[in-house]
């Protein structure tokens, strides 16, 4: 694939925390890690306030064996934030903290 696309990907959980928010989460993680143009696996702690502060975690370091548990575990395994991004400042620091990652892939 082409060096364009290659780069990291950054889940958001957001919305009501189901256990369908984890299994989405092991579902992207899982996928993820299947596809060369992805390089590292970040989650966003807090939802989407937790972009603004960069406060990211390597969700590749973590077992299949607990990612594969997050299908059955009800609630927001990386949280969720109580807003989503209120002002094109916000917009605009997310996207400095998106650039500086490599961030070419969002989930939410």
């Amino acid at each position: 694939m082409s060096d364009e696309l290659s780069g990291n990907i950054l889940i958001v959980q957001s919305g009501e925390a189901t256990v369908v928010s984890n299994a989405i989460l092991a579902g992207a993680i899982s996928e993820s890690l299947n596809h060369g143009v992805i390089e590292e696996v970040y989650g966003v702690l807090g939802g989407f306030p937790g972009i603004l502060k960069e406060d990211f975690i390597d969700l590749a370091e973590e077992s299949q064996q607990v990612v594969r548990g997050l299908e059955q575990t009800p609630g927001s395994a990386l949280g969720r934030g109580s807003h989503a991004l209120r002002n094109d400042e916000e917009v605009s620091r997310a996207l400095q903290a998106i650039e500086a990652h490599d961030i070419r892939f969002l989930v939410v």
